[in-house]
């Protein structure tokens, strides 16, 4: 019981926060990932390592894909800042204990690796709480959330996939 209780204070603080912080995000978002690469630094100070996220499988990201799954519209990003605003964003992402109902992503992540290894991601992106979810495509059993302060950049980065 008591654990229940922490897990609903996390999450009333979490949309609280989240709330507050996320002023703008229905707005214009980020055009620029270097917002992203700057959010990172203030995160914490050690700079993201190669896979420091539980949700890669492998090393050295070479391009990101964003897929809305309803009529395969992609997004393509490949240059160096955007590739490490992605990775930042995954290093950053955090299992959830929550249990989510969870339907069909409308998007899928499309990784790939320098050495040419392939992985996909199902992403969930919230209008409501403002959550952005992410799962390895394999599976829905352990679902990840980006952290608070990375919701606006991903919304502003894969904002022409939003309509």
């Amino acid at each position: 019981m008591k654990g229940f209780l922490y897990m609903v204070g996390y999450v009333a603080v979490m949309l609280l926060v989240g709330c507050q912080s996320e002023g703008n995000a229905q707005g214009d978002g980020v055009n620029d990932v270097s917002e992203v690469n700057a959010q990172n630094e203030n995160v914490d100070n050690d700079p993201v390592a190669e896979n420091d996220s539980p949700l890669l499988t492998g090393d050295g990201l070479a391009e990101i894909t964003v897929e809305r799954l309803r009529d395969s519209e992609q997004l393509t990003f490949d240059e160096e800042e955007s590739v490490e605003a992605f990775e930042a964003i995954f290093a950053h992402a955090v299992q959830s204990m929550a249990d989510y109902d969870i339907i069909e992503p409308e998007y899928q992540v499309h990784i790939t690796y320098d050495n040419g290894d392939e992985q996909s991601l199902n992403l969930w992106i919230t209008k409501e709480e403002q959550e952005i979810l992410l799962s390895r495509a394999s599976t829905t059993q352990t679902i990840y959330i980006v952290e608070t302060e990375f919701t606006t950049q991903v919304r502003g980065m894969v904002k022409e996939l939003l309509n």
